[in-house]
């Protein structure tokens, strides 16, 4: 929508972000019209702090360390990848633009359901493999220059970090309570978020300094590593249980 905004309709800096506030409007309407799942003991408000389990402690760390650079990648796509598609491709189409990190988050999101029969382990083992080759498909395509390879590599690892997202959020909802989860969880989107932003940032500014091909090829061997040593860790724990 915001690649076609930006092409088609009037104030192209403005009209989609206009549009964007007005559904976080509502999105916030329906937060609040939500009902409680848990029940509370105080009636007043106040922030819940995030929560690291005791135990299961280096599981959790390992499904942060999965999260993390995994959620890396949605923001490659959701902020370098179009400039990348116009520079190194010559793709300067806002459309494409869209397209392409649309195409990442919706094999991501279709992936999630598609597993839900899954085992936790099997969807481990996917979204490894899915994300190392997704990358490698990323930086090969970067390398020769083969848009259709770098979009190929991208789709392919938006399903593994889908994957890989819903696999950790379950290992780590298990070490503990029901009632205790709501923090857990809030660690959890904690750490994808840092993800989501701060590596991403780190690309930028090497970019702004040195030529962006080897930049991404390094920063996707970065993740394909640290992804490979998360979901090995993790599906070695759940096989075990």
């Amino acid at each position: 929508m915001g690649g076609l905004l930006a092409e088609y309709a009037p104030d192209p800096l403005v009209t989609p972000y206009a549009i964007a506030l007005a559904v976080v409007v509502l999105a916030v309407v329906a937060v609040l019209a939500s009902p409680e799942t848990v029940e509370r003991s105080s009636r007043a408000w106040r922030p819940q702090r995030v929560s690291i389990p005791a135990e299961g402690r280096s599981l959790f760390i390992a499904a942060g360390v999965g999260v993390a650079p995994a959620f890396s990648i949605f923001g490659q796509f959701t902020s370098l990848a179009p400039s990348f598609l116009a520079g190194e491709f010559d793709s300067p189409s806002r459309i494409v633009a869209g397209a392409v990190p649309f195409g990442v988050f919706t094999v991501a999101a279709v992936g999630q359901i598609f597993f839900t029969p899954v085992t936790v382990k099997v969807q481990l083992i996917t979204a490894t493999t899915a994300m190392i080759a997704g990358l490698a498909g990323l930086a090969i395509g970067a390398l020769v220059v083969a848009e259709w390879l770098f979009i190929a590599g991208g789709l392919v690892a938006g399903l593994g970090v889908g994957l890989l997202f819903r696999a950790s959020l379950s290992v780590a909802t298990s070490l503990v309570p029901a009632p205790q989860r709501g923090k857990l969880l809030a660690a959890m989107f904690l750490i994808a978020y840092i993800g989501l932003t701060v590596p991403v940032l780190l690309v930028g500014a090497a970019i702004a300094f040195l030529p962006s091909i080897p930049v991404l090829v390094t920063f996707s061997a970065a993740i394909a590593a640290l992804v490979a040593i998360a979901g090995a860790r993790m599906a070695a724990k759940v096989a075990a249980a």
